[in-house]
């Protein structure tokens, strides 16, 4: 009876030491994911994702100006209101692949692959262009496709044309 006792008293105790592991687990995982907010970057599977704080239409945007200031090969574009991808090649013949996710009403998540595994050193300066032009599109708080055509018009090197017809292909 005693030995039954124990063996109980001692499966209780490794299930409670295996819970507040497995709560501490959850814990940092947690703290991991509120760091990933937006303007953090995040590697996974060798796609470099970041959210920003823009609505999607104006992510949109600003990734297809982004690209074509970088001088990137497009070669097809595909979006609507929730999803977006942007597939082409670099000038080294490497492919690349932009991913776009609504995640809330300002909230849009982008994932940069170039070629199979991954370049970190590329996607960031993709990203960087990205924020610089969503940044500088959401100053004024508010939106339209009109008022991007009319700010990056300004812009040397960006191609305004290209943005009245977001399903034009390249």
């Amino acid at each position: 009876m005693l030995t039954r006792r124990l063996q109980l008293v001692a499966l209780l105790c490794c299930f409670l030491i295996g819970l507040s592991a497995c709560s501490r687990k959850w814990a940092v995982i947690g703290a991991a994911a509120a760091a990933t907010g937006a303007g953090a970057y995040y590697y996974v599977k060798g796609d470099l994702k970041r959210n920003y704080d823009a609505p999607m239409d104006q992510t949109w945007a600003a990734t297809v100006a982004a690209l074509e200031e970088l001088q990137m090969s497009v070669e097809s574009k595909q979006n609507d209101a929730l999803t977006g991808v942007i597939k082409g090649k670099l000038a080294d013949g490497k492919g690349f692949t932009v991913n776009l996710k609504r995640l809330g009403e300002n909230l849009t998540e982008v994932g940069i692959r170039i070629g199979t595994f991954g370049d970190r050193t590329k996607s960031e300066a993709i990203h960087d262009k990205i924020l610089s032009l969503t940044q500088k599109l959401g100053k004024r708080g508010c939106f339209t496709r009109d008022s991007l055509i009319a700010e990056l018009s300004e812009c040397p090197g960006i191609l305004a044309p290209v943005l009245l017809d977001p399903h034009k292909k390249l």
